[in-house]
């Protein structure tokens, strides 16, 4: 009889751990894709913000550029009227 149990009991157990195994696997395996999924949402929301961050602070050295050129552009002008003035009194 106990020869019985043990051939109907050990095939049934040799399935269920091998169910079981790769029932916790196909979680574990989710599990892990859902993580790079998340790491790589992520890595591609940091890398447009760094893009953002970029794109701003060379506009924002474009205007100071742009600010610089226009202040020398001033004063030549202003440099250029005062010549100007001192030809004309002469």
């Amino acid at each position: 009889m106990l020869t019985i149990i043990l051939v109907i009991a050990l095939p049934v157990t040799g399935f269920l751990g091998y169910a079981l195994r790769a029932y916790f696997g196909k979680i574990k395996l989710n599990s892990a894709e859902a993580r790079s999924h998340r790491i790589i949402q992520d890595a591609l929301k940091e890398a447009e913000n760094k893009r953002k961050e970029l794109l701003l602070e060379a506009k924002d050295q474009l205007l100071k550029e742009k600010n610089v050129l226009e202040k020398e552009t001033r004063e030549r002008r202003q440099e250029l009227e005062s010549i100007e003035k001192r030809l004309i009194q002469k």
